[in-house]
Parts: structure tokens; C-alpha cells; sequence
């Protein structure tokens, strides 16, 4: 099952606000946090907002499924000349040969903003969290609200489609001229 959330989300204090779109795929673990409208997201709210879209128990699920992993990990920092910030989860996948991957990876800008998606496997969550949260206090936007999106995109009217106005107009003026008011 795949869940979908959206999460409008306010600082009014420094007038910054947006929607995001949340994503889980139950089946893989698969969780994607899309910026859908408006500034990006400050790190420090990242822990709000997987709290607001993801199930209660999510953190405890999540380290369930990261203590299940198979081998060694480490989580490495990395900045760079501007300051912006790159965590990346790396899996020791071959201890003899000492092959090393990259699982996951979160970007912060130089100003501590989330200003690209994140596609996560639930488990690979909560070392990466750690991290950042070690260095990044963990806050609440002054208004955060999440809701499972209804649209039926069935209902929305394609791109191109005239609106139908000019001819409301021409009936207007049609029925108008008709009894006579100018």
C-alpha cells in the first residue's frame, strides 16, 4: 500500500511556509519527501515533518528495520566551500575486499534548508537523523498540518481546454440584445 500525505507547513516569524509531499511505500520502506510549493524546508524541521505524515511508531519501526540490516554502516559529514552540508549513510557490503557503498544521502544548503527530495528507505532514516539532529536542533514550524490529498485528477480539466468565458459573454450579450437592455 502507498501512502500519500501532503504537509502545508509556516514560519511566520521568518515568513517562510510550503507544502510537501510525503510518500511512503509500505511494501519497500520506500519514503520520498517531495517539496511540492513554497520555501524549502529548514533542517531543523525534518523530525516535525516525518512526524506529522508518518504513522505513530514510525521511529520505532524504523529502527527495528535498521537494526535488521546485514552489515557494517557509518554515517560521514561532509561540507563543503559554502557551507552547504552532505550526510551519507555508507554499508561496509565486503569487509575483506573493503567495498564500501552509499545507501542514502540527505543535502542541506548553506543556509540549513532540505532544497533537494529525499528518497529514503525507512530503515536508513534514523542513523542519518541522528546526525543531524546531533548538530541541528530539532523545532516545530509555527503551523503544521498534514492531510491525505482527495483530488481525483479525473476531475480536472486539461491544459488548452478553452474556459468557456468568451461564449458566457456571447449568450450574455445575446440575450441582451434580445429583450432589449443595451
Amino acid at each position: 500500500m502507498i501512502m500519500i500525505k501532503n504537509i502545508h507547513w509556516e514560519n511566520k516569524n521568518k515568513e517562510q511556509g510550503g507544502i510537501l509531499g510525503l510518500k511512503r511505500d509500505e511494501a519497500t520502506n520506500k519514503v520520498t519527501i517531495a517539496s511540492l510549493r513554497g520555501n524549502a524546508l529548514p533542517v531543523e524541521f525534518l523530525l516535525s515533518i516525518l512526524n506529522a505524515g508518518l504513522k505513530e511508531g514510525w521511529e520505532k519501526e524504523a529502527e527495528k528495520l535498521h537494526l535488521s540490516r546485514k552489515n557494517p554502516w557509518l554515517v560521514s559529514r561532509y561540507v563543503n566551500t559554502s557551507g552547504a552540508e552532505d550526510y551519507y549513510l555508507t554499508v561496509l557490503s565486503n569487509s575483506v575486499w573493503k567495498c564500501a557503498y552509499n545507501t542514502a544521502h540527505i543535502h542541506i544548503s548553506m543556509y540549513g534548508k532540505l532544497n533537494e527530495d529525499l528518497n529514503l528507505w525507512l530503515g536508513d532514516i534514523p542513523p542519518l537523523l541522528n546526525e543531524i539532529l546531533k548538530k541541528y536542533n530539532s523545532s516545530e514550524p509555527d503551523y503544521i498540518y498534514a492531510y491525505t490529498p482527495t483530488f481525483n485528477e479525473h476531475e480536472f480539466i486539461p491544459p488548452s481546454t478553452p474556459s468557456g468565458l468568451l461564449e458566457t459573454i456571447e449568450a450574455i450579450k445575446s440575450m441582451k440584445a434580445l429583450s432589449g437592455d443595451n
